[in-house]
């Protein structure tokens, strides 16, 4: 089984270091880790020290420096293109605040794949570690919109638009089973200086009422099935 792993990061560049060091040490060791740097325009010092045990293993670890920040969708869908391009049969999304065991993403996909489901994750904090069946979730739901930037709600509206694929759930994953923790979650505000941490304030604010007009309310009370059209008025009102 073939897989990418994608880890978008703006501040927690110590963090990225550790989760792509335990991917190379994976029992089932993915066929590329994607890094997005969103803020960096050269390598950070821990990310460039991964470059001296690289050589020995069989996984190709790439980074992204877009010199801006993307956003969480953007970095998300850069991975899933390249995922395509590369022809894997997965690809897992994830927070570089989560540290994983040698036997996760090993788990997480054989779960996934002996599933008729097309994602899987953890049961707690689903998105922070989340596995695509590919082509399948591609064909069905389409890549996040990026619209939602620089982050929150992208994953409400992924998930809600895999249930109107008509998917009752994505496959959720003992967090105990698979050997996930968050022993720093949340931090990237408190790491962020001023300007940062006032974007992602604004960002969550927006991306919230962007779901409200695109959907009807909030996540988990959505009244359409499609987005809304404002520009002819038009939606479908929800019948599950």
């Amino acid at each position: 089984m073939r897989y990418l792993v994608s880890i978008p990061t703006i501040t927690g560049h110590e963090r990225t270091r550790h989760l792509v060091e335990a991917l190379l040490e994976q029992r089932l060791q993915p066929s590329m880790a994607l890094v997005v740097d969103n803020a960096a325009t050269e390598m950070h010092t821990p990310l460039a020290r991964l470059s001296q045990i690289v050589g020995r293993i069989g996984t190709t670890v790439e980074w992204r420096m877009p010199g801006k920040n993307l956003g969480v969708a953007a970095s998300w869908n850069v991975a899933l293109r390249r995922a395509q391009e590369l022809g894997v049969d997965a690809c897992v999304l994830m927070n570089d605040d989560v540290e994983i065991e040698p036997h996760t993403m090993q788990m997480l996909l054989e779960r996934l794949f002996e599933s008729n489901e097309i994602a899987a994750g953890p049961t707690t904090l689903p998105f922070t570690c989340f596995a695509l069946k590919l082509p399948n979730a591609l064909d069905e739901v389409g890549l996040f919109d990026e619209q939602f930037f620089p982050a929150y709600f992208e994953d409400d509206d992924w998930y809600w638009r895999m249930r109107c694929a008509g998917y009752a759930d994505l496959l959720r994953v003992d967090v105990l089973d698979l050997g996930i923790t968050w022993p720093q979650h949340s931090t990237t505000k408190s790491e962020a200086g001023p300007e940062l941490a006032k974007a992602i304030v604004e960002g969550y604010e927006n991306s919230r009422i962007f779901y409200e007009q695109k959907w009807g309310a909030q996540p988990g009370h959505e009244l359409f099935t499609k987005p809304f059209d404002g520009r002819s008025a038009r939606w479908h009102r929800r019948k599950f």
